[in-house]
């Protein structure tokens, strides 16, 4: 079962599923998920120099 962030309404709730509160949790969430896009395009950069793959990430 997964639980969305909408799904978490409750601060108690949050907290005691990641631990952290709903506003840290947005922060920590928008950051890695800069990183992870980051790391997919350097990915396909390098696969692209290597003449592995040729169509782009979604």
């Amino acid at each position: 079962m997964m639980i969305s962030i909408l799904d978490v309404g409750d601060a108690c709730y949050m907290r005691s599923l990641t631990g952290l509160s709903l506003s840290q949790f947005e922060t920590l969430l928008e950051t890695l998920s800069a990183v992870y896009q980051e790391m997919r395009q350097q990915t396909y950069e390098a696969e692209c120099a290597a003449g592995i793959r040729q169509r782009q990430p979604f």
